[in-house]
């Protein structure tokens, strides 16, 4: 069972939850998270993007990219968890606290 006290820990585990079901809490309720999002998602395509010209390019030149790619998505999803941090402990902490329409469901 899920710890029932209202900290930013146990905030950010719901969110990941329904995150890991499909359900975009980000851009329903946290509309200031969706540049990091959307940061994510580019570099995503840009990987799948160079992983279809790969025939197309000598492999060190390859690997250098996806290198330099994978990095570069590594510092948008510390970026985007270190907002999404910041807001879990703005949402415990802040007196709007009941303003926030967040539920969880146990199945």
């Amino acid at each position: 069972m899920l710890d029932q006290m209202f900290t930013a820990e146990n905030f950010r585990r719901i969110y990941d939850a329904e995150n890991r079901k499909g359900v975009d809490l980000a851009t329903r309720y946290f509309p200031t998270l969706n540049p990091f999002t959307l940061a994510v998602r580019d570099k995503v395509q840009e990987i799948r993007n160079l992983r279809k010209i790969e025939a197309t390019l000598a492999a060190s030149d390859f690997k250098a990219q996806l290198l330099a790619l994978k990095a570069e998505l590594a510092d948008s999803k510390a970026a985007k968890s270190s907002a999404v941090d910041a807001l879990m402990d703005d949402i415990r902490g802040g007196p709007h606290f009941s303003d926030r329409a967040i539920s969880y469901h146990l199945a």
